[in-house]
C-alpha cells in the first residue's frame, strides 16, 4: 500500500466583504452625481455643447430651406405638365 504524501491545499484567501446592495447603489449614485457635477463645471464641455447645438440648428434650417426649394420646383414642374396636357387635349378636340 502506498500513502499519499502530498501536502494539503492551502485554504483560499477570504474575499473582502462586499458592500450591501443598497450601500453599493448609493455609492454608484454619488459617483454618478459627482461626475455630472464635474462635467457641468467643465469649460471645454460647455464649448462642445454650444458647438453641437449650433451645428444641429444650422443643419436643420438648411434642410428646411432645401425642402421648401424642392417643393417649389415640384409645384412648377406640375404646373408645366398640366399646361402641356391641356394643350394636347385642346389640339385633339375637333373644331
Amino acid at each position: 500500500m502506498t500513502t499519499d504524501v502530498r501536502p494539503e491545499p492551502a485554504p483560499a484567501p477570504a474575499a473582502p466583504p462586499r458592500a450591501g446592495g443598497r450601500q453599493r447603489n448609493m455609492i454608484m449614485v454619488w459617483i454618478g452625481l459627482s461626475t455630472v457635477y464635474r462635467l457641468l463645471r467643465d469649460h471645454r464641455f460647455h464649448i462642445s455643447v454650444v458647438t453641437i447645438v449650433i451645428a444641429v440648428v444650422a443643419i436643420s434650417r438648411a434642410a428646411q430651406e432645401n425642402n421648401s426649394r424642392n417643393m417649389e420646383r415640384l409645384v412648377a414642374w406640375t404646373k408645366k405638365q398640366d399646361q402641356r396636357l391641356e394643350h394636347k387635349v385642346k389640339e385633339a378636340l375637333p373644331r
